[in-house]
């Protein structure tokens, strides 16, 4: 059932290819600081189609198009960010999900309803810090854990093609590689 399940938008240029090259690690990397990290997901229950979803991806590349464009208005854009094209979503079952939040030492991993833009299906998954810290290093280590496993959980890719997006041939040339979820290994033999 589609409500199993939440989608990651898939944009290019963006952290997502270093050097040009997809990287699933880096895509499900929880951005933040302090304590308090989150990764933007949507729900495929309220996004009930993959034209659903699609649609979704090709609305955020244009709120980013436009920010970016509002940030630096009489300045130069900078072709490495701009302009952002949705190249497709990856899906992440909502029970893979709550095994990579079982499998954290530290943090405490929940999904969070964050509508966004005026989009009724974002969510965020967090990661919390807990009220004592077991020190930076650990708290690291737990992050970089959870972006392993999360990117385990990846299925996909669904591609797409926004309405008027006329790549360059470069970005044309970007595929994204397929991804199944995988069985979770025990933390201790991928340390």
């Amino acid at each position: 059932m589609l409500c199993d399940y939440f989608c990651r938008s898939v944009y290019f240029p963006s952290i997502a290819f270093p050097n040009g090259v997809f990287d699933a690690e880096v895509l499900v990397q929880l951005e933040g600081k302090g304590d308090q990290y989150g990764l933007s997901v949507a729900s495929r229950c309220i996004l009930r189609t993959e034209e659903e979803a699609h649609q979704y991806g090709c609305r955020g590349a244009k709120t980013k198009n436009e920010r970016y464009e509002a940030e630096h208005i009489g300045e130069d854009l900078d072709p490495a960010r701009y302009p952002k094209y949705y190249m497709g979503f990856y899906d992440l079952r909502v029970a893979a999900i709550q095994k990579v939040a079982y499998r954290l030492e530290y943090y405490r991993m929940v999904l969070r309803w964050v509508p966004e833009n005026d989009e009724m299906a974002h969510f965020e998954i967090q990661l919390h810090e807990p009220v004592t810290s077991p020190g930076p290093k650990k708290l690291k280590n737990d992050r970089k854990w959870a972006r392993e496993l999360l990117a385990l959980c990846l299925v996909g890719p669904y591609p797409h093609l926004c309405d008027g997006d006329e790549r360059p041939d470069g970005v044309d040339a970007v595929r994204l590689p397929p991804c199944v979820e995988q069985t979770m290994v025990q933390r201790d033999t991928v340390r």
